[in-house]
This record gives structure tokens, C-alpha cells and sequence, in this order.
């Protein structure tokens, strides 16, 4: 089991960013083409693709740390997780306040043309109270999202990675 979790902070960095920028890109791509169809393209090859980079990273990782255990691949992957859910975090709060400001407002706009009639003036009062403040919720919900996401297949690979040996044991004693 390696003891040096530095190793570990400073080797998830460039994982990290590149989970980070998939995404990124994903959304770049979504931009410039607009349609509902690449969109759904995109977010599946986002979602694969993000779990096989994920798998990937771990498991040279663990290549090139033959003490790793189990529990150090999983904080890796942790760490790759939380790295990456900071870029796209960042990058997605940035998107929605700066290159597109008024995304959310169109965003409201479409969904009160389609149940303005179901809402009552104080439920409608209140969404529009609620915009200004879509831009940090959506960065702390991405924050979480994108966290919980690579911190399960984290669990999930750390598991499959490590090469198991059921007769060695770290509680025998060699005499």
C-alpha cells in the first residue's frame, strides 16, 4: 500500500484536466451546431467516454505503482474526479455569466410559454426572482454531480484494477 499521498495529488493533475475538458468540449461542440441530436451524441459520448478515460487513468495509475492497493486507486480516481468536476465547474459558470449571459433567461422564457397557464403570479414572481442566482446553483450542482459521478467509478474500477492475490497477506508473518 503506498503511504505517499502527494504522489497521488500530484499524478491525478493531468487526469484531472482532461476529464475536465471533455466536457468542456462536449458543450463547445453543442454550441456550434445547435442540434438536439448532437446534443444527445454528445452526451453519451461524454458519459462513455469520461468512464473509459476514467478507467484508463486508474488503471496506468496502478501500472506504475505496484504497492497501490485498492484504496490508492480509489483515492486516485477520487481526486481525478474532484480535479475534473472543478475545470467543468468553473468552465460552466463561466459559459452561463460570461459567453452566454442570458441562457437561463431564454431558458425561462421557453418554460413559461409552455405552463404559464399552471402557474400562479407569486410561483411565477418567484422563478423570476430566481435567474440572477441559476448561474452559482448550477455551479455547485455541476460541482456536486460531476464529483458523486467520478467518485462512483471510482468505487466501481478500484474494485476490478488491482490485481488480487488471495494467498498473499499483509498479516502473515514470515518465519
Amino acid at each position: 500500500m503506498m503511504t505517499n499521498k502527494k504522489t497521488i495529488w500530484t499524478e491525478a493533475g493531468m487526469p484531472g484536466l482532461v476529464l475536465g475538458l471533455i466536457p468542456v468540449v462536449c458543450v463547445a461542440l453543442n454550441a456550434i451546431t445547435g442540434s438536439s441530436v448532437v446534443a444527445v451524441v454528445l452526451w453519451l459520448a461524454k458519459l462513455v467516454g469520461c468512464a473509459w478515460l476514467m478507467y484508463a487513468f486508474m488503471k496506468k495509475f496502478v501500472s506504475l505503482h505496484s504497492d497501490a492497493g485498492n484504496s490508492d486507486a480509489f483515492l486516485f480516481g477520487v481526486i481525478v474526479a474532484l480535479l475534473s468536476a472543478f475545470v467543468y465547474s468553473a468552465f460552466n459558470y463561466l459559459y452561463s455569466t460570461l459567453l452566454k449571459p442570458d441562457m437561463y433567461s431564454e431558458a425561462f422564457e421557453t418554460m413559461m410559454q409552455n405552463y404559464n397557464s399552471m402557474l400562479d403570479a407569486n410561483t411565477k414572481e418567484q422563478l423570476e426572482n430566481l435567474i440572477p442566482k441559476l448561474p452559482v446553483i448550477g455551479l455547485f450542482a455541476n460541482l456536486v454531480y460531476c464529483f458523486v459521478y467520478g467518485t462512483v467509478l471510482s468505487a466501481i474500477f478500484s474494485r476490478t484494477i488491482v490485481p488480487q492475490n488471495p494467498f498473499e497477506s499483509d498479516h502473515i508473518d514470515e518465519q
